[in-house]
């Protein structure tokens, strides 16, 4: 990684796992990092923790180390609960009171539960994917306003291949699907995000925006998905690899990678381009999946219809 000193950086999800991982990197790069989650107290206590870990980290740092003699980063708290508009609305307007532009977008959060979003969406969708769409076409101008080679990179998941059936990603008002059981949701929502950022990807070569958009298989990764399962996580422990490793590949797609190597692309362990599923490459479904996003953010107020983008 290089030094991201000034460069300014959403993280969604950094409490845990991966985020956490990722989190720890980029203030060891001296980024300024603004956290968006929905605890304040939990953001709170992992900024207090990095800090300390950071600085001393870097106090240690060998001469010849591109880190030797740099300052820890920055971390602001954003209150954001993805799983509601409202709030990711009001967490953008908070961030867009203290930056008028965003460099690096790490869209790393996501929920492994049933239920329903504060808007009433199907919770993995409506957070996974409706959630960080949201957050996205509100940030696109700040994006826009970067000069430094703006990055967007969605974390997904090899699980989108579980699902592969066109029909499954035909999205009622709700997003509910009774065809697909709880684990399959879950695939269609990393699904969704392969989808969000390719369709990004190819509006930003079309428009000429200069973003660097992909989307990230981190691996099997020991997380805090799946965690109130406490059988899923006994072997989720036996057999998946640290945090750590986990981060490597969206660090990469983020900051280390050529931008003509992983624009519009799929990453996968470790810091390689690999294939998307089949159903990832039908621009057909993709398109109806992005305007079904475009047409929420319309009807909960967070976009006007003259400012939907197709």
């Amino acid at each position: 990684m290089p030094l991201l000193t000034d460069r300014i950086v959403i993280l969604t999800g950094p409490t845990s796992g991966i985020g956490y991982e990722t989190l720890r990197q980029l203030i060891l790069s001296g980024a300024h990092v603004y956290l968006f989650g929905r605890s304040l107290e939990r953001l709170a206590h992992t900024r207090d923790t990095l800090s300390t870990e950071c600085a001393t980290a870097l106090s240690s740092i060998p001469t010849g180390s591109i880190r030797h003699g740099a300052s820890p980063g920055r971390m602001t708290l954003i209150q954001c609960d993805l799983s509601d508009l409202a709030s990711v609305k009001r967490g953008v307007e908070e961030f867009l009171t203290k930056q008028d532009r965003v460099d690096l977008i790490f869209g790393n959060a996501g929920v492994m539960v049933g239920g329903k979003t504060v808007q009433g969406y199907e919770q993995m969708w409506g957070t996974n994917v409706l959630g960080h769409h949201a957050l996205l076409r509100l940030l696109l101008p700040a994006l826009r306003r970067s000069e430094a080679q703006p990055r967007v990179v969605l974390t997904a998941s090899d699980t989108h291949r579980w699902v592969d059936k066109p029909q499954h990603l035909t999205l009622n008002d709700d997003a509910t699907n009774p065809a697909l059981g709880h684990i399959h949701l879950y695939g269609r929502s990393k699904l969704g995000n392969v989808y969000t950022t390719s369709y990004l990807a190819s509006l930003s070569d079309r428009e000429g925006w200069g973003l660097t958009v992909c989307s990230v298989h981190p691996g099997g990764v020991k997380s805090q998905l799946g965690s109130s399962n406490r059988l899923l996580t006994s072997f989720k422990n036996l057999f998946l690899v640290p945090a750590t490793l986990g981060a490597v590949t969206q660090l990469w797609g983020g900051t280390g990678a050529p931008k003509d190597e992983v624009h519009g692309k799929y990453l996968v362990p470790y810091a390689r381009v690999g294939e998307e599923s089949k159903l990832a490459k039908d621009e057909k479904v993709r398109e109806e999946v992005w305007r079904w996003c475009e047409a929420q953010c319309v009807r909960h107020g967070l976009v006007r219809e003259d400012e939907v983008i197709a």
